[in-house]
């Protein structure tokens, strides 16, 4: 009865040793898995500071893209007002031009009237 309860008691304790074992590898395994969970976390940091990054440099293009959309419209209206600015001038000096020559032509046809030698003249032009 002895032997069976030494017997015991060494199986007893080889299970213990076992179990002790098998407890150590556990915890050297739930360590692993905390440290890739770090690992994990750390990783998903990065990729959102670089999404980040990158959201602020497509903020900074889009604001570029706004810059030189406005400066286009600015150069486009500009070039509209020097047109606008250049071309009056000459529309009304032109208006004034074809004034005096209907003035000068009404001048002329009256002269004409009177004077045959005129009259003879504006005719071999083609003008009466």
């Amino acid at each position: 009865m002895k032997e069976e309860l030494e017997e015991k008691q060494t199986r007893l304790e080889e299970g213990q040793r076992e179990l002790t074992t098998r407890i150590t590898k556990l915890e050297e395994g739930q360590k692993n898995l905390v440290e890739g969970q770090r690992g994990l976390r750390e990783g998903q940091i990065k990729i959102e500071e670089g999404q980040k990054a990158l959201v602020q440099r497509i903020d900074a293009l889009k604001d570029l893209t706004y810059v030189l959309l406005g400066g286009i419209l600015a150069l486009v209206g500009f070039v509209l007002w020097d047109r606008r600015s250049t071309i009056s001038p000459v529309i009304q000096k032109t208006k004034e031009l074809e004034k005096s020559a209907d003035l000068t032509m009404k001048i002329l046809e009256e002269y004409a009237r009177k004077e045959p030698k005129m009259a003879e003249v504006l005719k071999s032009l083609g003008i009466r």
